[in-house]
């Protein structure tokens, strides 16, 4: 699994399916292999990054934690980190286009490495490990274990897996800052970072061809489980096109609130 929480810990919705993201929050993981989540109590939305790391962790000029000196790779893959790097360096290079908005700390857990987290699982704050793959509000960090980022490069499509994951998990950090007073439905919210994630291929600028792979790579690894928050294809797909189609993610923010 991606990470410690059941699905059936991840759904603590209201009688009326929706969230109130003042109160409790679930951010979930793009849906590939499983699910992956990191719930929240009674902790706002929009959160605060104080810009530092977890103490064994230091950070890079790119936003990046990790327990590796820049003069050594202390990950099992030799090449995982700096494929890490430039794969996120694709959302941050999208967020500088965009005002008022903080960059989040990208933590890349090494196995064996716990990271304690603001977040809240069943009660209890949630620890951050090789296998996570989720974001955080409270403290603004996007958690990626080496072992579960591993398997997406290892599915064989160009880090394809990857990039969705990661693009997936900076629109949750965009619909935090945005929408931080704002009830949602966890459905909404799931369709809505995919709109984040088909607006930051474009305007980063992929190609069509590259864009095609990208549908093609999200085609292949859903499935269409009606409990699944995160949608079936076709409203997947709906939803990164719409991105595509409006980089001032307006319509992201209409997916969530339900409006579009």
């Amino acid at each position: 699994m991606l990470q410690h929480c059941a699905l059936s810990e991840c759904t603590n919705l209201n009688g009326r399916g929706t969230m109130k993201k003042r109160l409790v929050l679930i951010v979930c993981a793009l849906s590939l292999l499983a699910i992956g989540c990191g719930p929240l109590e009674d902790l706002s939305l929009s959160g605060a990054n104080t810009g530092n790391c977890a103490k064994q962790y230091s950070k890079t000029e790119d936003n990046i934690c990790t327990p590796c000196p820049k003069s050594e790779n202390c990950y099992e893959n030799e090449t995982i980190l700096q494929n890490f790097i430039s794969d996120v360096g694709i959302p941050q290079t999208y967020a500088a286009r965009l005002p008022e908005i903080s960059k989040p700390l990208w933590y890349l857990i090494k196995e064996g490495q716990d990271v304690n987290t603001p977040c809240y699982s069943d009660g209890k704050k949630s620890v951050a490990d090789s296998e996570s793959f989720f974001y955080c509000p409270p403290d603004s960090s996007i958690y990626i274990g080496e072992k579960q980022l591993q398997s997406f490069y290892d599915r064989g499509d160009n880090g394809m897996t990857a990039k969705l994951g990661l693009k997936h998990e900076w629109g949750h950090h965009w619909l935090s800052q945005q929408l931080a007073t704002t009830t949602l439905s966890a459905h909404n919210y799931e369709l809505a970072a995919d709109c984040v994630m088909g607006a930051i291929f474009k305007e980063v600028g992929y190609s069509p061809e590259n864009i095609r792979y990208a549908y093609d790579t999200l085609m292949a690894i859903l499935t269409d489980d009606p409990s699944d928050i995160h949608g079936n294809a076709d409203q997947r797909m709906v939803s990164l096109i719409a991105g595509e189609k409006d980089p001032t993610l307006e319509s992201c923010k209409q997916i969530a609130t339900g409006e579009k």
